[in-house]
C-alpha cells in the first residue's frame, strides 16, 4: 500500500464507518464513503472536496454495489482498501426472532458483505500494480456466540467462514489481503439499536432470569461496557492496511474482550479435540438403520420416501417415512405433526439434510449460493425451531438435537466457501441457542463436526466451472476440486451411526456442544485452536490504545 490510498467504505454514516472516513481523510488518503443517506456527509465533502466522494449505497442491492465501485474507479483511478462495514443489529432468542427479520439482517450482514467482497476482488486485480486489502467487519460474536445473539452471530459466523475460504483462494501473486476485524464492545450506534420490547419475546422465554434476557439487556443498557473508541480503532486500521501481505493478518481481535473471546474459543476447541478424539474413528440413512436395529422408533424424512421401501418392509411398525423438503415451512410443520401423531412424542432430531457446491467465492453465483444456504442453514434453522417446540411438549419435557455440521464449519476450506459459510452459520446459531435454553427443559443441542465419510455426499456435490482468474492448478480452490473428484474418504457411516445413538443417550449435563467425528475433524479443531491462540498472542497489543479516555 502507499502513502495515499483510495479507501472504499460501506456503512459510512456512523460508527466505525464514519470514524474510518474521517481519520483516513485527515491522514491524506482519498475516500469513497458509501451510505444510504449521502447528505449526512455534505459538511465533510465541503471540507475535503478533492479527496472525498460520497455515494448512496444499499448493500442489499447488487446493482448499487456495481455502480458505486464503477464511480469510485472513475473518480480516483483505483481502489486500494475496501472497508466492508455496513451492518444492522438483531437481538433476541433464536425462537423469538421472526424468520423474516432474521433474513433481513442476513441480507446486510452476510449477503451484502459477500457481494462487496466479490466486486472488491475484481477491482483489486485491475489495479496497477495489482493488489488491495479487504477489511471484513465481523465481531467477537462471530467467534463465540452469546445467548440472545443467535441470528446476528450466525450471520457473522457465516462471514467468518466465507472470508477464511476467500483468503485461501486468492493467488498470492495478486497481493490481496483479507482481514476479519473482530471488535469487542465499542461505543457505536449498534448497541443503541437493540430492541428490548418484551412483547417480541417468545412466551417460553419470558423470564427475566434467562441467560439471553440478561445478556441482551446488559448490552443495551450499559455505557461502561462499551469502552472502545471507534476513532482510535480507525487509526489502527490505517496502520494495518500498510502492512506487507506477508504480515497482514487473517483476523484482528480488537478490544481486550475480543482477545479473551479468541483465547476462550481456542481453549474450548483444544478441550473438545482432546475429549472426543477416541470417538472419531448418507450418515442420515445409516443412523436410521442403526436406530431401528437397536429397537428405536424412527421417522425418516426425505425428498423421495420410495428409496426406503425395503427398509419400511423390514420395520413396518417402527419406521415412518415422510416426504420432506426442509426449505418448505409447511412441509416441516406437517412432518413433525405427523411424526407426533404416529408415535406420540419426538425425542431426538438429527438435522442432516444437505448437499455441497465446490467453487471459489468468485466462481459461485449468488443464486447457487443462496440455494445452498436454503438447505444447509435456513432449512436446518426451520427444523431446529420446530424441534424445540415438540421437545417442550414431551412429558416429561426433553429432547436431543443433533445438528449435522462439518469439519469445514470449524476450518473453512478454499473451493467450498459458501458451504463453509453455511456450516459456520449453523454453528453460530446453535452455540447461541445452547445458551438460551432453560435447563429445566432437559434439551441439549450438539453440533456434529463430521470429517470425510463414505456417504452419498459425493453424488450430491456439484463442481462449478472455474473462474477465469483461478485457473492455476496450485491455487487452493483447484486443489480442493481435485480432492472432491477423487473422494478419498475412509469414515465408516455405520460406525458413526452407532456413536450418534450413544451420543443421543448421554445425560444432558454430559452431552457436548460440539462433537468432532473423524481424525480430520479433530485435527481441524486443533488447527483452528492454534490459529486463534496465536492470533490473540500476536495481536493483543494492537488493542492497548483503543479505549475511551476516562476523565477524572
Amino acid at each position: 500500500m502507499s502513502a495515499s490510498n483510495v479507501w472504499f467504505i460501506t456503512g459510512a454514516s456512523t460508527g466505525f464507518g464514519r470514524e474510518m472516513t474521517e481519520v483516513a481523510l485527515a491522514s491524506g488518503h482519498k475516500v469513497v464513503a458509501t451510505l444510504r443517506k449521502p447528505e449526512l456527509l455534505h459538511e465533510l465533502e465541503a471540507k475535503y472536496p478533492d479527496t472525498l466522494l460520497s455515494l448512496r449505497l444499499d448493500v442489499t442491492v447488487a446493482s448499487e454495489i456495481d455502480d458505486a465501485f464503477k464511480k469510485a474507479k472513475e473518480r480516483f483511478g483505483r481502489i486500494d482498501v475496501v472497508f466492508n462495514n455496513a451492518g444492522v443489529s438483531v437481538a433476541g432468542e433464536v425462537e423469538s426472532v421472526p424468520e423474516e427479520e432474521a433474513r433481513s439482517a442476513f441480507e446486510v450482514l452476510f449477503w451484502g458483505a459477500a457481494r462487496v467482497s466479490r466486486v472488491a476482488m475484481e477491482y483489486f486485480r485491475q489495479n496497477e500494480p495489482i493488489g488491495g486489502r479487504l477489511f471484513q467487519l465481523s465481531s467477537n460474536l462471530g467467534v463465540k456466540a452469546k445467548p440472545g445473539t443467535g441470528w446476528y452471530s450466525a450471520a457473522k459466523f457465516a462471514l467468518e467462514g466465507l472470508s477464511e475460504a476467500l483468503a485461501e483462494e486468492v493467488n498470492p501473486a495478486w497481493n490481496i489481503g483479507v482481514c476479519l476485524v473482530e471488535p469487542g464492545p465499542f461505543r457505536t450506534e449498534i448497541g443503541r439499536n437493540i430492541d428490548l420490547d418484551e412483547s417480541r419475546t417468545h412466551p417460553a422465554y419470558r423470564n427475566s432470569n434467562t441467560a439471553s434476557r440478561s445478556f441482551v439487556t446488559r448490552v443495551a443498557q450499559s455505557n461502561t461496557l462499551f469502552d472502545g473508541d471507534a476513532k482510535k480503532a480507525a487509526s489502527v486500521f490505517l496502520k494495518l492496511a500498510d502492512l506487507p501481505l506477508a504480515e497482514f493478518p487473517l483476523r484482528l481481535p480488537l478490544h481486550r474482550m475480543a482477545v479473551r473471546v479468541i483465547q476462550a474459543k481456542g481453549e474450548s476447541l483444544i478441550a473438545s479435540a482432546k475429549k472426543w478424539e477416541r470417538s472419531s474413528s448418507g450418515l442420515g440413512r445409516h443412523t436410521a438403520e442403526a436406530a431401528l436395529a437397536a429397537g428405536h422408533k424412527v421417522v425418516a424424512t426425505l425428498r423421495k420416501p420410495e428409496v426406503l421401501k425395503n427398509l419400511v418392509a423390514r420395520y413396518p411398525q417402527t419406521l415412518l417415512t415422510i416426504k420432506l423438503d426442509v426449505t418448505n415451512t409447511d412441509d416441516v410443520d406437517a412432518a413433525f405433526a405427523q411424526a407426533k401423531a404416529h408415535f406420540g412424542r419426538i425425542d431426538v432430531v438429527m438435522n442432516n439434510a444437505g448437499y455441497a457446491l465446490v467453487g471459489e467465492v468468485e466462481a459461485t453465483s449468488e443464486k447457487d449460493a443462496r440455494e445452498e444456504f436454503e438447505v444447509l442453514f435456513w432449512g436446518a434453522a426451520k427444523v431446529t425451531k420446530v424441534a424445540l417446540q415438540y421437545f417442550r411438549e414431551n412429558k416429561p419435557s426433553g429432547g436431543r438435537l443433533l445438528q449435522m455440521g462439518s469439519e469445514f464449519g470449524i476450518l473453512a476450506t478454499p473451493g467450498a466457501a459458501y458451504y463453509s459459510a453455511a456450516k459456520f452459520a449453523l454453528s453460530g446459531l446453535t452455540e447461541s441457542l445452547s445458551r438460551e435454553l432453560d435447563p429445566a427443559w432437559n434439551i441439549r443441542v450438539t453440533i456434529i463436526e463430521a470429517g470425510p465419510f463414505v456417504t452419498d455426499i459425493g453424488r450430491n456435490t456439484e463442481l462449478l466451472p472455474v473462474h477465469p482468474a483461478y485457473t492455476n492448478p496450485e491455487l487452493g480452490g483447484n486443489k480442493f476440486r481435485k480432492w472432491a473428484v477423487e473422494q478419498i474418504v475412509d469414515g465408516s457411516p455405520e460406525k458413526a451411526a452407532q456413536i450418534f445413538i450413544r451420543l443421543a443417550n448421554l445425560p444432558v449435563d454430559e452431552a457436548p456442544l460440539r462433537f468432532p467425528i473423524h481424525r480430520e475433524a479433530v485435527e481441524s479443531e486443533r488447527i483452528k485452536a492454534r490459529e486463534l491462540l496465536e492470533t490473540a498472542k500476536k495481536w493483543e497489543s494492537w488493542s492497548n490504545n483503543i479505549y475511551i479516555d476516562v476523565k477524572n
